[in-house]
């Protein structure tokens, strides 16, 4: 073993013992540590890049459709609406599609193809646009049809109407809450934001581009900006606004004394002001569907607001007391010969079978007895007898012409008679429904100018479009939510097609909604909201007021519309709208 020098020995012995001293907590070694670098912060990542939304104004069907696609795709999207709540005048509306070569068709063992309906559908409409009419009836299985059941939307029955070779108006069930649910909860699911109770005032155009909305609160009278990657206009159109109705009213047709309205609330053709000030084009806005079965409403005393009455066990006769027409000619042949008859309205004659029979427009009207109480033993809007001749002088119209017009008829008429007191008389006036002409528009969905070139930015759908020229003049029926719903999916999918997605693609689903079984007292709500207060008619609030007057007459519950809300908490309680569109059913469905 080799031996060391002393000397070296005693350095490394030196060396080890100042470790080990070190190492225990002992004295501290005689050369300082080297110096220790401070430590450099990392960088704090920038905040993500939230896009500007693609802006959806309206949500109807059009509107709820764009919104879908495009959150589908991922974009960030936001609905804004004038409205407190979802399905503009489509949730009220019966929710039937007519479509093409369907499930519910072969199961009915009908043959139906897109060349027979595009015959139809050129035939009965009268300077339809051929291009959109052929993409729709090719479109309509795939991109309605399959597309709605695949969201849970069930279809329970066919109806042939006027024009159609063979049955093709597809019901839904529970009409048009059966329709719009599904959407707007799709719409909520797949990541779009609401902002209700905002009225878009103005685009910002900037460059030539659409990038953004100007917006008014209708209840906090708040302006705001809000800007957008795109927009899209799903506004509804203007035939609740009867001086633009009678300024662009068809020339071949005399405009009537009285015209009622029969469109939204909020069909005032904003759509297309704003469309204007970008410089869109709008076409065809003489090209308008109206019916000639107005009553009306009783709701609106003094504001022109009309119902639609279907009266299919009744004949027709002008105030002389004259018959003019069949009356199962359909619209495109009776709402002409009304405004040729003086006055231009008539007198709808039944007995007490037709009575019964009546069927009129929304899902409050499902109920008898409210037909009853607030139409049929209405003096303002009804004349009754038990017999003709004082059901006559009551109308003022000639008894003898009107004893004759229904002995004419119960001699001839093989499907009903006339003959059974009391006898009733409805004055019905020309009423204004669907406007088939507005923003003129691309493949796209996208808005052009006068020229034809595409706005930027801007997209429209449904009839604020006139439904893209597919009805012409005259439409099949059921043709105004299927055109609405494509229109919206082509918008949607355009916009979104320009922007960064915000998640992960999202399919559609049935978005099932579940409510507690648990109640609560009326004083848990009435505390601080009281029901006189909330019943009151103030601008933004109509749809609330309208819904607290029928808890006032039905003495509801609270409960009944804000389940969502038990257990109930004071001071840490919201609506939640995704399950509160449950309780839609209580009003919008027939009890």
């Amino acid at each position: 073993m080799p031996v060391l020098p002393s000397r070296r020995f005693l350095q490394i012995a030196a060396v080890l013992l100042g470790a080990a001293n070190g190492a225990c907590g002992g004295a501290a070694p005689s050369q300082p540590p080297p110096p220790v670098a401070p430590a450099v912060a990392e960088p704090e990542p920038p905040p993500p890049v939230v896009p500007d939304p693609i802006i959806v104004v309206g949500a109807g069907a059009a509107g709820l459709a764009a919104a879908v696609e495009a959150a589908g795709a991922g974009a960030r999207v936001m609905i804004v609406d004038r409205w407190s709540v979802f399905g503009g005048h489509a949730v009220v509306s019966g929710g039937g599609i007519t479509m093409v070569g369907t499930p519910v068709q072969q199961a009915a063992g009908l043959t139906d193809t897109p060349a027979m309906a595009v015959e139809d559908f050129m035939d009965w409409g009268q300077d339809a646009d051929e291009d959109w009419v052929r993409r729709y009836v090719a479109e309509s299985r795939p991109l309605i049809y399959d597309w709605l059941t695949a969201m849970g939307v069930e279809f329970g029955g066919l109806t042939q109407l006027h024009g159609n070779r063979v049955a093709r108006y597809h019901r839904t069930r529970e009409g048009g809450l059966g329709l719009m649910t599904p959407l707007y909860r799709n719409a909520i699911a797949l990541g779009a934001e609401v902002r209700w109770n905002e009225e878009v005032t103005e685009l910002i155009v900037e460059d030539g581009r659409v990038v953004g909305v100007q917006t008014h609160g209708v209840r906090d009278g708040r302006d705001r900006t809000r800007r957008a990657s795109a927009v899209i206009l799903a506004t509804g159109g203007f035939q609740s606004n009867l001086e633009r109705v009678r300024l662009n009213w068809p020339r071949e047709w005399p405009i009537p004394e009285r015209i009622l309205a029969g469109s939204g609330v909020n069909s005032l053709g904003s759509g297309l002001d704003l469309a204007r000030q970008a410089g869109a084009a709008l076409h065809r806005l003489d090209h308008q569907w109206n019916y000639a079965t107005g009553l009306p409403d009783p709701r609106y005393p003094g504001r022109e607001r009309g119902l639609n009455v279907e009266v299919p066990r009744s004949i027709w006769v002008n105030r002389a007391g004259q018959r003019f027409i069949d009356e199962d000619s359909g619209q495109r042949v009776t709402y002409p010969a009304v405004l040729r008859q003086p006055g231009n309205f008539f007198w709808a004659i039944m007995d007490a079978d037709g009575a019964r029979e009546i069927a009129i427009a929304g899902p409050e009207w499902a109920d008898r007895a409210r037909v009853e109480r607030e139409i049929l033993n209405n003096p303002n809007l009804v004349a009754t007898a038990n017999d003709l001749r004082t059901l006559a002088r009551s109308a003022g119209i000639s008894s003898a012409r009107l004893r004759r017009a229904v002995a004419v008829h119960n001699a001839g008429s093989g499907r009903f008679r006339i003959e059974r007191a009391p006898f009733y008389a409805i004055r019905l006036y020309p009423l204004a429904r669907k406007s088939m002409g507005g923003v003129a528009v691309d493949e796209n969905s996208q808005a052009v100018d006068e020229d034809g070139d595409p706005i930027e930015g801007l997209y429209a759908a449904g009839e604020v479009t006139g439904f893209a020229g597919i009805n012409g003049r005259a439409a099949l029926e059921g043709t105004f939510l299927g055109p609405s719903m494509l229109m919206g999916r082509i918008a949607g999918r355009a916009a979104a097609s320009g922007v960064t997605p915000l998640r992960p693609p999202g399919a559609v689903k049935p978005v099932r909604v579940s409510l507690p079984s648990g109640s609560f007292g009326n004083e848990a709500c009435t505390t601080c909201h009281p029901i006189e207060a909330l019943a009151l008619d103030r601008p933004g609030w109509q749809h609330l007021a309208a819904a607290h007057r029928r808890v006032r007459a039905e003495n509801a519950r609270c409960a009944d519309c804000h389940a969502e809300m038990y257990p109930f908490r004071d001071q840490q309680h919201r609506t939640d709208r995704m399950r509160q569109s449950e309780t839609c059913r209580r009003c919008h469905l027939p009890r």
